[in-house]
């Protein structure tokens, strides 16, 4: 059996890419699978996942980067896997140890570092630039030592990763068939609700979503947390601040249960950064698709080109609070040609973007490794 160890300096140790699509997936398909985490629970094994935790949480960006990766690292060594994946940019170092050892190396890049290094709020303005580069020339050096990179979507119509990976291999972050049940529209209750889950910042278009409640006669849900602390304090002095319920990080079960009672999904990230330039839209649109929920989200290229084949919600200007408005009081006002938007997402999701045809290329590559 071969044995795979994934490893994460950053994410939880039940993340839904990492770990509900990607180790589920090998394990159920043979795999003995391990996971290393930063955080201060127990080891444990889940679903055939054996997770190990290195009993250090860090405290700050700084310690995740200097004590949290080797710390993940010394534990990923003695697991002694055939195949190692790295899930975060600060872990890309060992890349040159694990390839000198021997080992198969995947970088599954989440997102493009370099162009989200630009928007980072606790970055100085003035040193972004130079930072992004620096990541750059720090990425393209390890990845002489990495047999393979994952990343969810091209840029600009472009392999991000081209002439600088030795291969690459694209792994939507789309949702598992299996993880939400339909929403049935004849046992469900729908609340004048919106919804919109996920992390909280200025780059996700919250302060204009929040704005936007000015002219919108229903609730705003927000599930999960907020990137910076001052940002919320921020939001709460707004008098449309009102009109929103604060729910918190949410399990799973939580959250599909906020699905089932919203009428509108909403995904309004600002054209900031890697926003505007990827051909894939972010995973919360995926699953309020299957929900059967009509979405609000950013205009972009390519959400124009999706929403032109497959018309399961509305596009606007994420920085315009009039124009989100205008949309979701259009779905709200106009429930018929919103539930035929969430049937068109649904049945799009079912045949198209789902994480079953996701997880044939996943295990073609780990096959060919």
């Amino acid at each position: 059996m071969v044995k795979v160890c994934h490893m994460t300096s950053a994410h939880g140790r039940y993340d839904v890419r990492i770990v509900q699509k990607e180790c589920i997936s090998l394990v159920n398909a043979g795999y003995n699978v391990y996971l290393i985490v930063c955080d201060e629970k127990q080891d444990e094994e889940y679903q055939g996942v054996h997770i190990i935790s290195t009993n250090f949480k860090p405290k700050s960006r700084r310690e995740r980067f200097w004590r949290a990766g080797k710390k993940v690292y010394d534990l990923a060594v003695n697991v002694d896997a055939e195949i190692y994946c790295f899930h975060d940019p600060d872990l890309l170092k060992y890349a040159f140890s694990l390839h000198k050892k021997g080992k198969k190396v995947i970088f599954d890049s989440h997102e493009f570092y370099a162009f989200q290094i630009l928007t980072r709020e606790y970055i100085p303005n003035i040193l972004r630039k130079c930072i992004a580069k620096g990541y750059q020339l720090f990425e393209q050096y390890c990845l002489h030592y990495v047999d393979a990179v994952l990343v969810p979507c091209m840029i600009d119509g472009k392999n991000y990763f081209e002439q600088k990976a030795k291969r690459t291999e694209y792994i939507a972050n789309v949702p598992k068939l299996s993880e939400f049940h339909e929403n049935d529209s004849e046992n469900s209750e729908k609340e004048e609700l919106i919804c919109h889950v996920g992390s909280l910042s200025y780059e996700r278009g919250i302060w204009h979503l929040v704005k936007s409640m000015k002219y919108i006669e229903a609730r705003l849900a927000l599930g999960g947390n907020f990137s910076v602390i001052s940002f919320e304090e921020e939001l709460k002095k707004l008098d449309e601040y009102k009109k929103v319920d604060f729910l918190g990080f949410l399990r799973r079960n939580e959250v599909e249960k906020l699905y089932k009672k919203a009428k509108v999904g909403i995904c309004t990230i600002l054209n900031t950064g890697q926003y505007d330039h990827i051909d894939t839209m972010a995973t919360k649109v995926y699953e309020y698709m299957l929900m059967g929920v009509p979405v609000v989200l950013s205009d972009t290229p390519y959400t124009r080109k999706v929403l032109k084949e497959y018309p399961f919600g509305i596009a606007v200007m994420p920085d315009n609070p009039r124009e989100i408005a205008d949309a979701v009081n259009y779905l709200l006002a106009n429930p018929k040609q919103a539930a035929r938007m969430g049937e068109i997402g649904r049945e799009t999701v079912k045949k198209v973007f789902n994480w079953e045809k996701e997880e044939e290329k996943l295990l073609h590559l780990y096959r060919s490794l």
